[in-house]
Formats: C-alpha cells, structure tokens, sequence
C-alpha cells in the first residue's frame, strides 16, 4: 500500500525493506530508518483482494447457525460460567468483578450485542478437542489487565461485527490483553474500527506469530503508545485500512495494510521469516465480486 510518513520518530526494521519507489522519500526519513537486512527499490507488489465481504459472509454465517441454548443472563457461580453447549447470548455480556467465562471446544457462543472484558475479567477459549467460535454482534472491549486467551491446541475463530478496542494497563510489556497460547491458533475477524492503546498487548505465546491472526475490513486501525508501548506479536492483514501509529510501538510477524501514517511514532518492527509460506484465510480465495452484469429485459403478457 502507500504510507503517509506524518511526524516520524523512527522505525527499526529487523530485516528487509521493500520498497515500491525508487528511493526514500524526501526529507529525514531515510536517516530515521534503521534497517538490518537488505533494501530493495522499484519492487512491483501484488494487488491484494479487499476482505470485507469474506468477513461479512463468515459473520452471516454465524448469525445463521442454529443454537442449542438461548439466555439473556449468566450467573457466574463462584467467579466461572462454562459454556458447553451452541448458546445464543441475548443483549450485552460484561465479563467483570473478576469473573471467567470459559467457552468449551467444540461450542458455537453468539453474542448479540456487546462484549465487555473488564474489571479483572477474563474470557477463556478453550479448543482442546475442536474449533471454537465466537460472535460478537456488536462492539468488544478489553481493558486493563483484563484477558481474552485462546488455549487447547485446536483453532479460536472469534469474530465481531462491530469496533475492537484493547486498552492496556499503561505499563509497557504488561499481561497480554488478548493472546493464544503456543500451540492454539486464534484468528480475530473484524468489520469495525481496531483500537490499540496504552500499552496494550496482543500477542502470540512463545512468539509463535503465525497463531495469532487479526483480520480487518476497511476501518482505521488506530494504534495509541503514548502512555505505554505498545506490543503486537502475530499477523495484522487489513489490506483495506488505514493504520495509524502515535507513540511507541513493537511489532513481531507481519502487518498488511493499505497506508500507515505515523504522528511522533517510535516503531521496532521484526518481520518473522518463518510467516513467509503462510497465506491469508489458509490460502483459500476470498469472494470478490470483480464484474457485475446488470440488464433490463421487456416482458410482453397477452391474454387469449
């Protein structure tokens, strides 16, 4: 994509660069760029479908899918609720006061409305045997040091119509607000605006980047390390966004985005090579309508 350059800091870059240009631009930015492996110009990319209306037909989907339970309320019997079975969540669910909400494998949880982690509140996905999914038919927000952790070893699908936003506790390299552990992959899908503040931390157990993936349609993606570092670790593809980093930030895997702007950005950005075979949605296409054939027809009815 085209990066808008805004008031850069600096930005070291642990491996290659590739540029689509044929030099830096003008100004400081060459000198604020640190780069350890090779620089290349002139490099023809790729065109990359948009992924908004792969999003939106997995969310459809989910609305669609049947349910074995609906209810309006959990009650969190000593600080744990377990949702065992496909459960259709009806109105907001908070996960707060310190309570844990466990989502067993195998199980389906619609929520439709918003989901808020707060308050020492954690949401625990756990794929030991099979897939789990999550939808979120609304806004999710997790804040402090409030978690939302994928573990069990099978595949998290989460997905959430609505904005994203994971507030830190302030602290740089604080608890990871969102994260999977090392042998669980999380795929985070989203249709609404991405926020990252104060320190907040989304990120892959072990470093093992290619567990945790976040897809964005074609809202911001605003990332806030001022009143803490901000630390990602995993794959950010949003090739239809515009992400915006103000203050501190650390970046371990892959980002795709269409422009990234800096304001005052500091960003230490590693590129893990061992992503280098892995593909978008496990290497499945991703429906686009690239034609539409539109006609109008006259249609004659006479009666005997």
């Amino acid at each position: 994509g085209e990066g808008g350059i805004g008031k850069l800091e600096e930005i070291r870059i642990r491996g290659d660069l590739l540029m689509g240009a044929d030099d830096f631009p003008p100004g400081q930015f060459e000198k604020k760029v640190n780069v350890s492996g090779e620089i290349r110009t002139n490099v023809e990319f790729v065109s990359l479908n948009p992924v908004s209306g792969a999003i939106r037909q997995q969310i459809d989907d989910l609305r669609d899918r049947d349910t074995e339970r609906t209810t309006g309320s959990f009650a969190f019997d000593g600080g744990t609720e377990t949702v065992s079975e496909d459960t259709e969540f009806t109105g907001d669910l908070v996960v707060s006061a310190g309570n844990s909400l466990t989502v067993e494998s195998g199980t389906t949880l619609k929520v439709d409305g918003d989901l808020d982690v707060e308050d020492g509140g954690s949401l625990v996905l756990d794929a030991h045997s099979d897939e789990v999914d999550v939808l979120v038919d609304g806004r999710m927000f997790v804040g402090g040091t409030d978690a939302v952790q994928a573990e069990g070893g099978d595949r998290v699908n989460l997905h959430v119509s609505g904005p994203v936003t994971v507030l830190g506790d302030g602290t740089a390299g604080g608890p990871a607000s969102i994260s999977t552990e090392k042998d669980t992959r999380l795929k985070l899908f989203t249709l609404g605006r991405v926020t990252l503040d104060d320190g907040a931390n989304v990120s892959a157990d072990g470093d093992r980047t290619e567990n945790l993936w976040l897809y964005s349609g074609e809202d911001p993606i605003d990332i806030n390390g001022n009143n803490g570092r901000v630390n990602f670790t995993g794959v950010l593809y949003a090739p239809e966004s515009t992400m915006t980093l103000d203050g501190s930030m650390t970046f371990t895997g892959s980002f795709t985005a269409n422009e990234f702007e800096f304001n005052e950005a500091r960003l230490k950005l590693h590129y893990d090579e061992a992503l280098r075979d892995n593909q978008p949605f496990d290497g499945r296409s991703v429906p686009v309508v690239s034609h539409l054939h539109v006609s109008t027809h006259t249609v004659v009815v006479e009666s005997d």
